[in-house]
């Protein structure tokens, strides 16, 4: 089926907009927005965001126009109803399941954790996606992705994917987290205490058990460990440990985060697994020391610029923050290639890879 003028619809999954922002819903607002400023008026492409009703955007584009649609919610509405308004056009999902009655799908793959990590999910949220993802990426126009570890992944568990997957990376340099970013960072710590930093979700990739052994063995009673993120017992109370020397700071606002991030002795990342691993590149662009798991993509975002670790010894954890806390000159080099990797990372770099992708499809008319 060929468009009825010249200006090829793009329609985007706007499903996202109903959830709370966590690492793939910030991936879909941040390209959105960045996509948009990509965009002119004499574009060759239509865009549209189509979303459940009572829908309220949490911003509003020049470019993209905003419509709400069907009368369901969740996945019914992204399986049975988002297809059929998107059928005269391409389905671009950044967040969120493909559709399996979309014939013009572009779309999302993070990672591959519900293979490599499943404990992580419950059985029907495994099966759920893994059931989409092998009948949608038969047909899928494109597929996205973060890193080339997910990519070589993505390939793997999908034949016959590999050229039309898509590495996108993420961005650093989102604005909600820039507002404390342009002033000039003191490279003291100015806390009487002072604190390394982490930042994530309590699934069982990230690894936060790590953090109760690490406060049973620092030696340094003056240092605080300052964790964002939900405290909760049913995850961290089987260990029976003292959590006295931990600061749970529970949900942060975006510029809470960004001087958490300014004023942090060092920044922690013990995850088991990650498809990309957004936090330490926030931190490296406040150029705060980062100390990271050598596993899984986390290499390959952090490049040169981490400290690294086994995430399954606590020692080398310790070693490696004792070393940026008593090692002026480490922590110096540290917060200066920091800052170098985080200029690698844009939201405008992954929209430019999307409109890069859609426009060479268009040119092919390849809608079929």
């Amino acid at each position: 089926m060929a468009f009825s003028n010249s200006r090829a619809r793009i329609y985007i999954n706007g499903r996202f907009l109903t959830q709370s922002t966590t690492g793939v819903q910030r991936y879909a607002h941040e390209t959105l927005k960045a996509i948009d400023a990509l965009l002119d008026h004499n574009s060759t492409t239509r865009w549209t965001v189509l979303a459940p009703k009572g829908t309220v955007p949490k911003a509003r584009w020049t470019h993209i126009a905003f419509v709400t649609v069907g009368f369901l919610a969740g996945h019914a509405w992204e399986q049975f109803e988002l297809p059929f308004y998107a059928s005269d056009g391409w389905l671009l999902t950044l967040s969120g399941a493909p559709s399996l009655f979309h014939s013009k799908h572009l779309f999302s793959i993070p990672d591959t954790a519900i293979y490599d990590m499943p404990r992580g999910y419950t059985f029907l949220y495994r099966a759920y996606y893994r059931i989409l993802w092998r009948l949608c990426t038969k047909r899928a126009k494109a597929i996205f992705t973060f890193t080339e570890y997910s990519r070589n992944h993505i390939a793997m568990i999908f034949s016959n994917t590999s050229e039309r997957i898509h590495v996108t990376s993420c961005g650093a340099d989102h604005s909600s987290l820039m507002v404390a970013r342009d002033e000039s960072r003191d490279d003291t710590n100015t806390e009487e205490r002072p604190y390394v930093l982490a930042v994530s979700s309590l699934a069982p990739n990230k690894n936060f058990g790590i953090i109760m052994k690490l406060s049973e063995i620092l030696d340094d009673s003056n240092l605080r460990i300052v964790v964002v993120g939900n405290s909760n017992p049913k995850v961290f109370g089987k260990s029976g440990v003292s959590s006295s020397r931990i600061d749970w700071c529970g949900y942060v606002s975006d510029e809470e985060l960004g001087q958490l991030y300014r004023h942090a002795a060092c920044f922690i990342f013990p995850s088991f697994y990650e498809g990309f691993g957004l936090p330490p590149i926030e931190a490296m662009s406040y150029r705060c020391p980062v100390i990271a798991s050598n596993a899984a993509s986390i290499p390959e975002v952090c490049g040169d610029a981490a400290l690294y670790f086994n995430p399954q010894s606590v020692e080398e954890l310790k070693s490696q923050i004792l070393r940026v806390l008593h090692e002026p000159g480490l922590s110096y080099d540290l917060r200066r290639r920091g800052e170098q990797q985080a200029r690698k990372y844009t939201w405008r770099q992954v929209a430019q890879t999307i409109l890069n992708s859609i426009a060479s499809l268009t040119r092919k008319r390849d809608w079929t």
